[in-house]
């Protein structure tokens, strides 16, 4: 049985970071993930930082090998955002999105006196 996640990158003009969100706790994801945590009913892992050098579209598609390579994990969606993501999402042929408007795809965001950080609901 496979763990549906999607994944979320952050394509800056110095490094990437990237996320893996999804319901499964058992997901068995890429190595240097860390997590999960639990936040708003969903579980997300973190990516390790890393440094573009200059090369952010090679290094977000060595993410995404890397990521698909993974048995057992299917991708459910990849959002890009940040300063060097335009060129990438072309070619991925995904979205390029704003980060409030991405936090607010996935759920995170909430309408106000919803959700309120660390108070655990």
């Amino acid at each position: 049985m496979s763990a549906s996640l999607s994944l979320g990158i952050d394509i800056g003009s110095v490094a990437l970071k990237a996320v893996l969100v999804g319901h499964d706790t058992a997901a068995e994801v890429p190595e240097g993930f860390e997590g999960p945590v639990e936040y708003g009913g969903l579980h997300v892992w973190f990516g390790p930082y890393v440094r573009t050098l200059g090369k952010p579209r090679e290094v977000a598609e060595e993410l995404l090998a890397l990521v698909r390579a993974k048995s057992g994990l299917s991708l459910t969606g990849v959002r890009l955002t940040g300063s060097a993501a335009g060129p990438v999402a072309e070619s991925w042929k995904v979205i390029h999105e704003n980060e409030f408007l991405a936090l607010a795809g996935c759920g995170v965001l909430r309408t106000r006196g919803a959700h309120r950080a660390g108070d655990g609901r």
